[in-house]
């Protein structure tokens, strides 16, 4: 008849003994992922499991199948439960059977065991077991077996022809058989040694999930030549030993120190298990030392503290590294003498010294601090005001010890600081409650800068975690803006050119006997604004009469300008009193800079003349700035010889022109006789420009340009007449004679 639906199925690689084909899934840590119960077996389980041993021929492929190496294997397995049951659990050969099958070697191992139960008609029963061993070197997927378990003591075993791996095959298939699952590892790409879950069973971290057989410290993990023992929580779940070897821990609390020992030994307590006290994940601890059957494994790396989880009726190593390793087996697998482990709930486990038949570790439960914000208020003084925050704080996992709490501040433009803060004062009340001491009393003032609501929250910083205590608002109330007026603006002129003049008052009414600061900015006809500063030193009494109200709060600000054109002039009052409301815009005024004419005149004249030391050209004229008519302003005058190039000269009106000055109304020194020197003969080309003196003046103008011709004077003419030599009382000398 048909087989029930099997509770487990698992199967070893064949050419690769690591090879995986089992069914479990990648999901929740310590919650059961199979179609199987998960309820653990009782230490109450013992008996002898009767094995019915066939050895079966397949259809398609024949083979000689050891009996004395089947019995051999069964024998090593018996021998190895024994040791884990503490002499309750054993198998031995029942009955012996050969028989050929119409199973095939290229059917599913699933399928081949089907059909071969069918044919000899086997039904479980409690503590017995069916074991077969077929013609070929491995099973379907290249598996090295397969095991089916149906209450725990009772089950099926498929094996191929007996070879290297077969006695521990066949003890890790008598696993299955007990109702045990694989024990495997955590995988995690970004090197997290541990994760919680989600609620659908992912996990938190992403990029982990669980490698399948990767712990190679456990029987149930990928098979070798070793017969490693079981993992404590696989040891837990399939109900092994005395009962008394994992010492229960509970709930994680405060920093403890415990000893560990070779979990391969017989010693009672050797390993502990903890809850941890945030994610409620259970935690083993057990030290794998090269004891008993843990003497070829627990080597190198793989000597050490060994940190696991339940996973339903299997297990998670949670190893050093987590990525992924090279090869069928890790050798680091154990946690060393200095190394910690942290839950990723926060609970540290501190692997303090290894010996040679020992350990000691620390748990550090992860405490959350405790505390209160107690109040938050505001105190003001001549010089401003400030916050006072006051409360207390607690670090549960170091309570005698004055801790920290981090205060922060958001002022009412939106930025945050934040300040650190020792919770060191005497508070005698939190002592009462919790017996950990009076110093744990915070109180710390900041000052308020400016007016409006202030957001202050405060944080218990402690060893291993944070707790916000709470936040609370204030409102800090301010004085008033600066009052005041931009009363007027014009534009005069000064001894260095032109200025805009504003005047008015500002006052703050937070310091109303002190002149404040005043603050103009100009946008010029170009578009480009100016900000100047000054300070109100002028009395104006018909403020202060109106005000109630005494000292200097007027101004007169002159500020210089360039261009023509429209400015745009505004006044601020600047406030100087602590939490003041800010400044206040006193006005704006726009005001027309009215531009002055070029400088009028004329080149009336030029004119070439000889002088001692050769000649000139001699230009005359005038010129006035209509801006500034009764000053002298320059004249500059360009001259261009006949060789092209061009020379320019600065002169200045110094001579009276009663013509011009009667006819334009306007008295002063407006003409000019300027003497260029000449050296060439030829054509000359004079210009004269009169030059602006006035501020916003639309520029020098062009007075006139003429030409005048230099002539060339004719070459002296005259004749040699005579020469003659004679004698001299020193010598001779030549005497020439003529006219020029």
């Amino acid at each position: 008849m048909t087989s029930p639906e099997p509770l487990f199925t698992e199967v070893i690689g064949g050419t690769n003994p690591t090879s995986s084909h089992g069914t479990e899934g990648h999901g929740t840590k310590g919650a059961e992922q199979h179609t199987a119960t998960t309820e653990a077996y009782s230490i109450a389980r013992s008996g002898d499991i009767k094995v019915k041993l066939v050895m079966v021929q397949l259809a398609d492929k024949k083979a000689t199948i050891p009996e004395a190496d089947a019995r051999a294997a069964i024998q090593t397995s018996s021998q190895y439960w024994q040791a884990m049951s503490n002499g309750r659990l054993s198998m031995s050969v029942d009955t012996v059977e050969n028989r050929s099958s119409k199973a095939t070697s290229t059917q599913s191992y699933s399928s081949m065991m089907n059909t071969i139960a069918a044919e000899i008609g086997w039904v479980p029963s409690s503590f017995t077991a069916l074991v077969v061993f077929v013609s070929t070197p491995t099973l379907s997927d290249g598996a090295y077996g397969a095991g089916w378990s149906y209450n725990g003591t009772s089950g099926r075993v498929l094996m191929p022809l007996p070879a290297t791996l077969t006695k521990s095959v066949l003890t890790h298939e008598f696993g299955h058989v007990l109702g045990l699952m694989h024990a495997n590892r955590l995988r995690c790409g970004n090197g997290a040694v541990d994760t919680a879950s989600n609620a659908d069973g992912t996990f938190a971290n992403s990029t982990c999930s669980i490698e399948e057989y990767k712990d190679n410290l456990d029987l149930m993990g990928v098979s070798q030549s070793s017969q490693p023992v079981v993992s404590s929580p696989i040891y837990e779940f399939g109900g092994f030993g005395a009962g008394s070897e994992v010492r229960n821990l509970g709930k994680a609390v405060g920093r403890n120190s415990y000893q560990l020992k070779a979990w391969g030994s017989a010693d009672t307590n050797r390993a502990v298990k903890f809850t941890d006290p945030i994610s409620g994940e259970t935690y083993y601890l057990e030290l794998r030392l090269p004891v008993g059957n843990d003497a070829a494994t627990a080597v190198g790396g793989n000597r050490g503290v060994k940190v696991v989880q339940a996973y339903g009726s299997g297990s998670i190593a949670l190893q050093p590294s987590t990525t992924t390793f090279s090869g069928y087996y890790s050798y680091n697998q154990a946690w060393q003498a200095g190394q910690t482990f942290t839950t990723h709930a926060g609970t540290r486990v501190t692997i303090d010294w290894i010996s040679t038949s020992a350990a000691g570790v620390t748990i550090d439960a992860l405490q959350v601090p405790k505390g209160n914000y107690d109040s938050l208020t505001v105190s003001r003084s001549d010089i401003g005001a400030s916050l006072q925050v006051a409360g207390w704080a607690v670090d549960m996992s170091d309570p005698t010890v004055a801790s920290q709490v981090h205060v922060y501040v958001t002022r009412p433009d939106g930025s945050t600081t934040g300040y650190a803060v020792p919770a060191n004062e005497s508070r005698p009340d939190v002592d009462d409650a919790f017996q950990v001491g009076p110093n744990h009393g915070f109180r710390q003032a900041y000052k308020a800068e400016s007016a409006g609501n202030y957001k202050v929250c405060v944080y218990a910083i402690g060893r291993y975690a944070n707790a916000e205590l709470g936040c609370k608002s204030l409102s800090v109330v301010g004085t008033p803006s600066p009052e005041g007026h931009l009363d007027s603006t014009s534009i005069g002129k000064t001894a260095s050119g032109a200025a805009i003049t504003a005047r008015g008052w500002t006052v703050d009414p937070g310091s109303p006997s002190t002149s404040n600061p005043v603050h103009i900015y100009v946008t010029a006809p170009d578009g480009k604004t100016l900000g100047y500063a000054f300070t109100t030193n002028q009395l104006r009494a018909d403020v202060n009469t109106a005000l109630g109200i005494t000292g200097n709060h007027g101004y007169t600000a002159a500020i210089p300008i360039t261009q023509p054109g429209t400015y745009k002039v505004c006044s601020y009052g600047i406030a100087i009193s602590p939490l003041s409301n800010g400044n206040r815009l006193l006005g704006c005024q726009t005001i027309q800079a009215t531009p002055v004419p070029s400088p009028e005149g004329h080149l009336d004249s030029t004119s070439i003349a000889k002088t001692a030391s050769g000649a000139t050209i001699t230009a005359r004229g005038w010129t006035v700035d209509p801006g500034s008519p009764s000053t002298s302003n320059p004249v500059h005058i360009y001259v261009t010889a006949p060789d092209g190039k061009t020379l320019g000269y600065a002169f200045t009106t110094n001579q009276l022109r009663a013509d011009v000055n009667t006819a334009l109304g306007i008295t002063g020194n407006h003409g000019y006789t300027a003497a260029i020197p000449i050296t060439q003969p030829g054509t000359y080309n004079v210009c004269s420009y009169g030059i602006a003196i006035s501020p916003l003046s639309n520029g020098n103008r062009l007075l006139g340009c003429q030409t005048i011709q230099a002539t060339p004077v004719p070459s002296p003419e005259g004749h040699l007449d005579s020469t003659s030599i004679a004698k001299t009382a020193s010598g001779a000398t030549i005497t020439a004679r003529g006219w020029t």
